[in-house]
């Protein structure tokens, strides 16, 4: 039937708005007819609950007019049950299409910034650990405004990981231009290269291009740039490490991680030919000062490049070869950067020429953390005489291989002029040595730590006072009841701790845990205020 010509046909989009305007009409008088009668029925409720309870016999409910009205109200909760149910299933598919609008449902009533922190809470860091670019979370469907809000939190896409050394290189290289292309920001940029199964599988020339190819563009804004090699080539961390300095600016704090596996130990030597300066402002000694954070491991800057100075962080491990650093350029080092808060020394040769000369001990304000490992005890006095920590609660490790006279006495001037509250001393080579010169730093600090050290009796004259409230923690160590008698004795240890101990002459820890379990109980018993922990593994066992 063709309809009149002064009849205009409805837009489709308004003829299907008309049934659901009708139904809604419809559900809106409904839900107001349902609250009168809610409100009736409550009412109702409530006077009946009043009756009931100012019946006179309520309490032995034996009135015949009594009981008959209970009758009837058990014969109605059941349906009243079922309606109630109903009413709830109702709700619930309402609720549901309401979930369905991207500005109704309750997540999305969030503010912007909510939202961001809980996709910040998906991110697990490196997805090289997590199964690669498997491992990315991805979806394929959301709103618009979801979309903005991930594009916009800088942090969600900053951290790019790139494996190199794999056949699929240049999908590698897509997803790495994709997740460069979310951030205009700065970046954490974290290299790997795998080592080559095949001599002839190693990186060459002109894929090492082809890497810096895409990673120039984006240079001058990775302010953290972290190299895990595992090749016995140095090329690609070279050129990496080199072509970075050249397009840093100097206003940017910076950080650099450079690790090598399996190789001997890289001097990196940055390109400062006149045809290779930096792009940006700034001479090329103010790029290495903007670097405040440093962790190597077999690699090594000139000493005395301005890399190592305005430091807050410096980490230098050294396994294969043990490069040798002047006492001189170790105090360059500490003098031009007052804000270290954290300094690793491992497996570095500390030289010092001249004997005659006094040092005056560096007061490091903020420096919270000294670890020095694998260093020759021959170096340590000149290195702890260079230093004075006083920052509140600050932690020394050092080895305790030996201890020569000299090393005891710049071991407790150092203690004596500083805040230390913690040290940690270890035996990696399990030599038979006693431990006793470390022990008397209990005078000095509230913990320590000693691990693979021998436990003996001490002699009657090297007795000494301790702080209140000493902790001790012995790791891998071998002790005998009588030596941890004569330690809470002579120190005033007030809480002990002995992890995978052992008892002289033995080989294994698991034969004596049980032994080193029982030593703490006796132990307790004799001493009622201690407090004693033994491990065995991942497993503690408190005993109090």
């Amino acid at each position: 039937m063709e309809l009149p010509h002064s009849v205009t046909p409805l837009p489709i989009a308004l003829t299907h708005r008309f049934p659901v305007q009708s139904a809604l009409r419809e559900w809106k008088d409904a839900k107001a007819r349902l609250d009168n009668i809610i409100a009736s029925y409550l009412a109702a409720c409530s006077s009946l609950h009043t009756a009931l309870l100012a019946h006179p016999t309520h309490r032995s409910f034996q009135a015949p007019a009594l009981e008959e009205s209970l009758t009837t109200i058990a014969s109605e909760l059941g349906s009243l049950a079922d309606n109630e149910d109903a009413l709830r299933s109702a709700r619930r598919t309402l609720s549901e299409l309401r979930n369905e609008s991207t500005n109704m449902s309750p997540i999305n009533r969030l503010p912007d910034d909510i939202i961001a922190a809980i996709f910040a809470l998906a991110q697990h860091g490196c997805i090289l650990k997590r199964g690669g670019e498997h491992a990315v979370d991805s979806f394929s469907a959301v709103s618009r405004r979801w979309r903005e809000i991930a594009l916009e939190t800088e942090k969600l896409w900053n951290h790019i990981d790139i494996e190199l050394g794999k056949s699929d290189r240049c999908a590698r290289f897509g997803f790495t231009r994709l997740m460069l292309g979310r951030t205009t920001k700065n970046v954490h940029l974290h290299i790997v290269e795998l080592a080559p199964m095949l001599q002839r599988n190693r990186l060459k020339e002109s894929e090492i291009q082809e890497v810096l190819m895409v990673l120039t563009p984006h240079l001058n804004r990775t302010a953290h740039l972290d190299i895990e090699s595992y090749s016995i080539t140095s090329s690609l961390t070279q050129s990496l490490i080199d072509a970075w300095i050249r397009h840093c600016s100097s206003g940017t704090v910076r950080t650099l991680n450079a690790r090598r596996t399996h190789a001997s130990c890289t001097m990196i030597t940055p390109d400062t030919e006149p045809g290779h300066i930096p792009f940006f402002p700034g001479s090329y000694e103010n790029v290495l000062r903007s670097i405040s954070t440093i962790r190597f491991k077999d690699i090594q800057f000139d000493w005395n490049s301005p890399i190592y100075h305005g430091l807050v962080e410096l980490r230098l491990a050294f396994k294969v070869a043990k490069p040798s650093i002047e006492l001189s350029q170790l105090t360059e080092i500490f003098s031009s950067s007052p804000l270290l808060v954290g300094v690793e020394l491992k497996g570095v040769n500390v030289t010092h020429n001249d004997d005659s000369t006094t040092l005056t001990p560096i007061n490091m304000q903020y420096l919270k953390n000294l670890d020095l490992t694998d260093i020759h005890t021959t170096c340590l006095p000149a290195l702890l005489s260079l230093l004075t920590l006083s920052t509140p609660s600050a932690r020394l490790g050092i080895p305790i291989e030996s201890y020569e006279p000299e090393m005891q006495l710049a071991l407790e001037q150092l203690l004596a002029r500083s805040t230390i509250d913690t040290m940690c001393c270890s035996n990696k080579q399990h030599t038979p040595f006693p431990c006793q010169p470390a022990l008397r730093s209990l005078s000095y600090v509230n913990t320590l730590f000693l691990e693979g050290c021998f436990i003996h009796v001490a002699a009657p004259h090297s007795a000494r006072s301790s702080r209140p409230n000493s902790r001790l923690v012995l790791t891998n160590c071998t002790v005998t009841f009588e030596s941890l008698k004569d330690l809470i004795s002579r120190y005033s240890i007030q809480t002990i701790h002995l992890h995978t101990c052992r008892k002289p002459d033995t080989h294994t820890f698991i034969n004596d845990t049980l032994d080193i379990q029982h030593m703490i109980t006796e132990l307790i018993e004799i001493y009622p205020n201690l407090k004693g922990w033994a491990t065995d593994g991942p497993h503690l066992l408190d005993i109090e």
